[in-house]
């Protein structure tokens, strides 16, 4: 199956829709899932949205017994904070040799559009910066800056989800990451140029498509809150449809196997983990879910 034709069927998969038994549509509480091996060893799942700040959106009974029981928590990288435009081993990293220039390599209009959600977020140093970017290095400025700026990421000034739940744990909790910074890194530097720059014009439609529907976040933050399943599910689908298959290719579907891998290794410890991992993660059938559904594991849902 091409990616265009995965993503087609996005709207119409959940991910544990094959694998878990009926139950109400509404949970309650942020969606969790159990996961269990064909072995018997258990993983509970918390799936999340990286920029909430506001922890009455994730926290419940169920949420609360797994965070307190857990040995382990596996979140998708160590923290949201460090994996941020402006790092100095990021930058150094992403610029491009003297004798090039950004505005070389994009065309005319991208680079227009590029400028104008840079001048827009007013990123650090952005504008002497700019030109002198690579490709891959300006698509994940415009990544981090779109989590910065949602609506979900201005209570508090607190960091995501994913740095409060480790942060949280009993100190006897260990605390993993299922990707480092320095793996994220490289897959984007070793993309060719090409794909960098298919990817950045994906992002920036993404963005400007955003920018569009303001109210998009807080109703999903709504529904994800309430475990509202059909509304989180439609919502992350359409978000997934207009991905682009580049994206799609490089953050879903090879990351979500490089996670299923992890997340089975992990099983055959027998030791009691919470794995926090993004929504967009969860739903379809390049999931997570899905491709722990087709080695045997068992999924229900919380």
């Amino acid at each position: 199956m091409s990616v265009i034709q995965r993503l087609c069927v996005l709207i119409s998969a959940l991910c544990v829709a094959a694998a878990a038994p009926a139950r109400a549509e509404h949970l309650g509480h942020a969606p969790m899932w159990r996961l269990t091996s064909p072995s018997g060893a258990q993983i509970t799942l918390l799936g999340s949205i990286h920029s909430l700040t506001d922890a009455k959106h994730w926290r419940s009974p169920e949420f609360d017994r797994a965070l307190r029981q857990a040995d382990e928590i596996w979140t998708e990288i160590p923290t949201i904070g460090v994996h941020q435009f402006g790092h100095p081993d990021l930058l150094l990293k992403g610029m491009l040799p003297p004798d090039r220039r950004l505005d070389q390599i994009l065309s005319p209009e991208l680079y227009h559009r590029v400028e104008t959600i840079q001048a827009r977020n007013r990123w650090p140093r952005g504008a002497s910066l700019l030109p002198h970017m690579r490709p891959w290095l300006v698509d994940m400025a415009i990544e981090s800056n779109a989590a910065n700026a949602s609506p979900a990421a201005n209570s508090h000034g607190k960091e995501g989800m994913d740095y409060q739940i480790p942060a949280s744990a009993p100190s006897r909790v260990r605390r993993h990451s299922l990707e480092t910074v320095d793996e994220l890194t490289l897959t984007m530097m070793n993309q060719s140029e090409a794909d960098q720059i298919k990817s950045l014009e994906e992002a920036v439609d993404q963005v400007e498509r955003e920018a569009q529907d303001p109210d998009r976040e807080a109703e999903l933050v709504a529904a994800y809150a309430s475990g509202d399943l059909p509304s989180i599910v439609a919502d992350v689908s359409s978000a997934m449809q207009v991905l682009g298959p580049v994206r799609y290719q490089r953050d879903v579907i090879d990351r979500n196997v490089k996670f299923t891998r992890k997340i089975e290794r992990l099983a055959k410890t027998r030791k009691k983990v919470l794995v926090v991992v993004g929504l967009g993660h969860l739903v379809g059938p390049d999931s997570i879910p899905a491709l722990l559904t087709r080695d045997g594991f068992r999924v229900s849902v919380l």
